[in-house]
């Protein structure tokens, strides 16, 4: 309802999803509700694969993979699959999106690979003509990567400019980042609708 709602008043949404639940009927709503669908890889390339073929075959127009950037092997491997995937008639991926990792909540003590290991992947990518992207957070390291010639297609953090976050309780807050500090301790909430706040 909330996608339907979107639309109706001229809003394109997008969302993001493993595929583990995914329903014909979801898929098919999708590709009419949906403007982008993001498919998180959590390392079962057989479900991430079909997922990309499912959405692509319900119209969805622009599917990504989402993979945080947590494991050089997992991304290179993540990669090769992706390049023997092409070759099926069904797999239409718009690009490979890497995620760097927020170290908060169940990730607070995880870490994102190195410098010289992303930039060996982000080449890989590249050699085997695999479609790129980042998320904001990723930016500085894009531009170490890609230098100056692309500065202007790398858009740094636009946190409070133009992006928000709201979580599963409906609560706003300018990043993830934000989530649960001091700064925004209960979020932007509507007045009389404090039965959405997790602390009531």
């Amino acid at each position: 309802p909330i996608m339907q709602h979107c639309r109706n008043v001229g809003v394109i949404p997008n969302y993001t999803l493993s595929g583990a639940d995914l329903t014909d009927e979801i898929a098919e709503a999708t590709g009419w509700l949906a403007g982008a669908v993001a498919v998180s890889y959590h390392g079962d390339w057989g479900l991430c694969r079909s997922t990309v073929e499912r959405m692509s075959k319900a119209g969805v127009k622009q599917v990504n993979i989402h993979a945080v950037t947590t494991d050089k092997e997992t991304l290179t491997e993540l990669i090769h699959q992706i390049k023997m995937a092409q070759e099926r008639p069904d797999f239409k991926l718009n690009a490979l999106v890497f995620l760097s990792l927020k170290p908060k909540g169940r990730a607070a003590k995880m870490h994102n690979i190195s410098d010289e290991d992303l930039k060996e992947v982000v080449n890989l990518a590249r050699v085997l003509d695999i479609p790129l992207g980042f998320d904001s957070c990723s930016a500085y390291r894009a531009l170490q990567i890609y230098g100056k010639a692309y500065e202007q297609y790398i858009e740094p953090c636009e946190s409070s400019l133009f992006s928000a976050f709201c979580d599963v309780y409906g609560m706003f807050h300018p990043c993830s980042f934000a989530e649960g500090e001091a700064e925004f301790p209960n979020g932007i909430y509507i007045p009389g609708q404090e039965n959405f706040r997790r602390d009531v």
